[in-house]
């Protein structure tokens, strides 16, 4: 679907993109994730060619009719409205009048908005307006969708409203790409994911066995009582909620010892070895600083 080799992208004398490769498969979801500024954007706007690399190579298995794009900034007309929007936005993408028509009644409803058919962009809230965008790019049913930092401006009900439509259509066959520095959206939804920072892949390849290679020494426990018992020789670092906490061992085989050294201190309604979760690996492999951001 892509192949992306060697890309490099300068804005004067700062390199927001260096040798950066990776290819993305058919069916896929696969997310690229990052800081701010970590180079995301520049990368998307490369695949989809609205930038140029200044060296390297994008191969693209798509045609422009395949593909769809939701950018990061809003790119809507603020004085037409929702219908006005929909229906140029579809004309556009070479959609018939009865595909747009299908497409709106369908989407509308399904993202709430029917009662706001006939409001102006400018009116919405920053929500709606990304419900209106989202919609834009999911209405003619493309093979490839792009997506950069999709769940921006969205409560918790409207991103699990994003997050269920973007499976349904990985079901139907749909390859999507999308970034986001929201690192629990990526561990939920991506097959694939590539971890960049300064404009530099650090990490890339199936979330299952990025996980599995960072080793299965982290233990997730749900308590109450007093965290600092949670802190003792066997733990290298801890990630603590004040109820939750993710703690990643020393070593795997202090899992035994761990447990009994807790036990008796706390209550404890949940406690498992696993791999470390996406946050812990992205926050090992960018530094600490995210957890601000």
């Amino acid at each position: 679907m892509l192949y992306v080799k060697n890309i490099n992208k300068f804005y004067g004398n700062f390199q927001a993109v260096k040798s950066l490769s990776f290819t993305l498969k058919e069916g896929e979801v696969y997310g690229i994730l990052g800081r701010n500024g970590a180079g995301k954007t520049t990368t998307i706007r490369m695949i989809m060619g609205i930038y140029d690399p200044d060296s390297g190579e994008i191969k693209r298995e798509f045609s422009e009719k395949d593909v769809s794009y939701l950018p990061e900034e809003r790119g809507l007309y603020p004085k037409l409205t929702i219908k006005e929007t929909l229906s140029f936005f579809g004309e556009i993408k070479g959609m018939s009048k009865k595909e747009i028509k299908n497409a709106k009644d369908l989407l509308l409803e399904k993202f709430d908005l029917t009662k706001w058919y006939n409001k102006k962009i400018e009116n919405l809230s920053k929500g709606m307006q990304q419900k209106v965008q989202f919609i834009i790019s999911i209405m003619n049913n493309p093979k490839f969708l792009i997506l950069d930092e999709p769940f921006s401006g969205l409560d918790a009900i409207n991103i699990q409203l994003f997050k269920d439509e973007m499976l349904e259509m990985k079901k139907k066959g749909t390859t999507i790409l999308f970034s986001t520095h929201i690192i629990e959206h990526a561990e939920n939804l991506c097959s694939n994911i590539m971890i960049i920072k300064n404009g530099e892949k650090i990490i890339d390849g199936p979330l299952t066995k990025i996980k599995k290679d960072f080793g299965k020494n982290t233990i997730f426990i749900r308590y109450e009582g007093n965290s600092a018992v949670l802190k003792n020789e066997y733990v290298e670092t801890i990630d603590d909620y004040g109820t939750y906490a993710e703690i990643k061992l020393k070593n795997e085989s202090d899992y035994n010892n761990y447990l009994k050294s807790i036990i008796g201190k706390l209550n404890i309604y949940e406690f498992k070895l696993d791999t470390p979760s996406l946050k812990s690996i992205f926050i090992e492999s960018v530094g600490k600083e995210h957890e601000n951001e």
